[in-house]
């Protein structure tokens, strides 16, 4: 395998899902830090609010194999 070698032209980004918002704080953060670009993966058919109900369609997913969509 050989190892890639960065770009310099190559812009960089920091692409990220969050529910209920954690991740997006992280992401800001590293946009503060590194100054890349920030890119929100956003579900056509959101996750419901209620935790409960989230862990029970997420479950559903994983059982089926299947991704957000």
């Amino acid at each position: 395998m050989q190892s890639a070698t960065p770009d310099e032209s190559a812009k960089n980004f920091v692409a990220y899902f969050s529910h209920p918002g954690n991740m997006c704080e992280i992401a800001n953060q590293i946009n503060e830090n590194a100054g890349v670009d920030l890119f929100e993966i956003v579900l056509e058919d959101p996750y419901p609010s209620n935790y409960s109900e989230v862990v029970e369609q997420v479950l559903k997913e994983l059982g089926e194999d299947t991704v957000p969509g």
